[in-house]
């Protein structure tokens, strides 16, 4: 078994505000690796920004850096990645997903179920999907908040129905939003 296993997160999401997800994805790493509740692996994360790939080259161009992982790690004797989790609209095209069933490297899509449901991947033997709440994502956020000692925050973000969800339930963590 190995002793030293990363998971290579694949995250395009900033543009949709996803720093949430961000953070949620890091607490629950953490939390994991605390509990060891997987023996001989460690999990880890390099965050990918979909947005900044070079969209002139061919999906298995592409691919290559996460082949180069699954095969060899980083370098000799570092991690290897064992599988993917994409944090994003599950925007994948038929080369790219062969390669990942040709190197057997497991994806998780972690998105809305919106999005989600476009897709047909429950027969596929290396995806899964996972739809976390938006209250699930913020949980994180206010565990730090309450570390720090913050009661009083400011949130920006681009929707009104995500501020009243995030006014709601930080009152019930007895965190007060003040630009409301």
């Amino acid at each position: 078994m190995a002793t030293n296993s990363v998971i290579l997160l694949d995250l395009e999401f900033f543009s949709e505000g996803g720093i949430y997800s961000l953070e949620a994805l890091h607490f629950a790493l953490d939390k994991v690796n605390h509990m060891n509740l997987v023996p001989g692996v460690r999990f880890g994360s390099k965050v990918l920004d979909g947005d900044k790939l070079d969209k002139t080259k061919t999906a298995v161009e592409t691919f290559e850096p996460f082949a180069k992982l699954a095969r060899n790690g980083l370098k000799d004797g570092e991690p290897k990645l064992i599988g993917v989790i994409q944090c994003s609209f599950p925007v994948i095209n038929k080369d790219v997903k062969k390669l990942y069933d040709d190197y057997k490297i497991p994806l998780i899509f972690s998105a809305p179920m919106v999005t989600l449901s476009q897709f047909e991947l429950s027969t596929d033997d290396y995806y899964a999907k996972a739809t976390p709440t938006i209250v699930t994502q913020m949980k994180p956020v206010f565990s730090i908040l309450k570390k720090l000692h913050l009661k009083d925050v400011q949130i920006i973000t681009y929707t009104n129905s995500f501020a009243d969800i995030f006014e709601n339930e930080a009152n019930k963590e007895g965190i007060t939003v003040t630009n409301k």
